[in-house]
């Protein structure tokens, strides 16, 4: 797994940092909490200025994270990362898909890491 991505907790319950990838490195993201309805997400994903994704709490028997789905124009594919609580704050955590039988990646977000 690799880090994509450390945030800190904002006064007004948002998530904010800066990114590491090298397609994005340096360019702040936020993640900023959505009221609840239904199935939709807890927080919306913005990097600079305009909206890149969203994220939805995820619960298993060991821990409590946020699956998170970056896509932009700039990327060449969508980006599935999870979003956990850390000592510091809360880090963004992206792991290579799953490789198929056939040999290809998946674009599915398995939740696994």
């Amino acid at each position: 797994m690799a880090t994509i991505a450390n945030l800190a907790k904002q006064k007004d319950g948002s998530l904010s940092g800066t990114l590491i990838i090298p397609s994005h490195a340096g360019q702040k993201i936020v993640l900023t909490p959505v009221e609840q309805k239904g199935k939709g997400p807890n927080f919306r994903v913005a990097i600079g200025a305009y909206e890149a994704g969203a994220a939805w709490k995820r619960e298993t028997e060991k821990t409590t994270y946020f699956s998170v789905v970056i896509d932009e124009p700039a990327l060449t594919r969508p980006i599935y990362c999870a979003l956990f609580k850390s000592p510091d704050g809360y880090v963004l955590l992206w792991d290579r898909p799953k490789a198929k039988k056939n040999g290809r990646n998946s674009d599915s977000d398995s939740g696994e890491f």
